[in-house]
C-alpha cells in the first residue's frame, strides 16, 4: 500500500486480515489495520512529515496524526512510524519547535 511517496510493505502470505485505512486525510500519511483472532487490531501508520520552514505546515499533518491516534487507539494499539522529519539537537531552531510540538501532541 503507498501514497505520496509513503509506503506500508507486508508479506501477502501473512495469515491475518489486512484492511487499508482510506480515511487518514493527508497525503503524507497511510494506515493500515492488521487483525488477529488472537490479539485483535494493531493499527499501523506511516508518515512523512514536511521538512521545509513551515511550523504550520508540520503541525497540520502532527495534528492529523494526533486525531487518528486518539481515534484508533480505542480500538487496538498503534504504531506511528516513518520520517518524523524532527530531531532533538538544539542546534537547530526549526528543528527544536518540531521537537516541542511533537512533545505537546504526545508523540515524543
Amino acid at each position: 500500500m503507498a501514497k505520496g511517496g509513503i509506503a506500508i510493505l507486508y508479506k501477502s502470505t501473512l495469515q491475518f486480515s489486512i484492511n487499508e485505512i482510506h480515511d487518514t486525510n493527508s497525503e503524507r500519511i497511510v494506515g493500515l489495520e492488521i487483525k488477529t483472532p488472537s490479539k485483535g487490531s494493531l493499527f499501523i501508520f506511516g508518515a512523512y512529515l514536511p521538512s521545509d520552514e513551515s511550523v504550520d505546515n508540520y503541525r497540520t499533518e502532527l495534528n492529523i496524526l494526533d486525531a487518528l491516534y486518539t481515534h484508533y487507539s480505542n480500538y487496538g494499539n498503534v504504531i506511528i512510524a516513518g520520517d518524523l522529519n524532527a530531531s532533538c539537537l538544539e542546534k537547530d531552531k526549526l528543528c527544536s519547535n518540531k521537537v516541542q510540538i511533537c512533545g505537546a501532541n504526545k508523540i515524543c
